[in-house]
């Protein structure tokens, strides 16, 4: 698991293991940060390099290989991603702020989120 504010690197080798999949989505027993608000995005990335980028904003200069929107209560979708080439892997969660009506405050709705059954897969 992760949270919906956070990207994670792993070494790969993308010529041995070209392919990368999992199941992801928000989590029904977990449910904290998730509201009619949460705008959260899981994103595979890669990187033919040791990607040593740090960013507070979660941008990472990599290519996005793989995305899809988390909403709550949906169940967990499947993610299958090219990773040929790649030696930087990045699961990026993000979760993008709101302004609340009442007060003008800027928030965020931040979820954890569920990585199911991660693999790497030689084709």
């Amino acid at each position: 698991g992760m949270t919906g504010y956070l990207g994670i690197k792993f070494f790969v080798n993308g010529d041995v293991f070209p392919r990368f999949r999992c199941r992801v989505g928000l989590p029904t027993r977990q449910t904290e940060g998730q509201t009619e608000r949460t705008d959260t995005v899981f994103s595979v990335q890669t990187d033919d390099r040791e990607n040593l980028v740090y960013s507070e904003e979660i941008e990472y200069k990599a290519r996005t290989v793989a995305e899809v929107r988390l909403v709550p209560g949906a169940p967990a979708v499947a993610v299958s991603a090219d990773i040929r080439g790649a030696r930087t892997l990045i699961l990026k969660g993000k979760s993008e702020p709101y302004t609340d009506p009442k007060t003008g405050a800027v928030r965020f709705d931040i979820p954890h989120i569920a990585v199911c059954e991660p693999i790497l897969l030689k084709e």
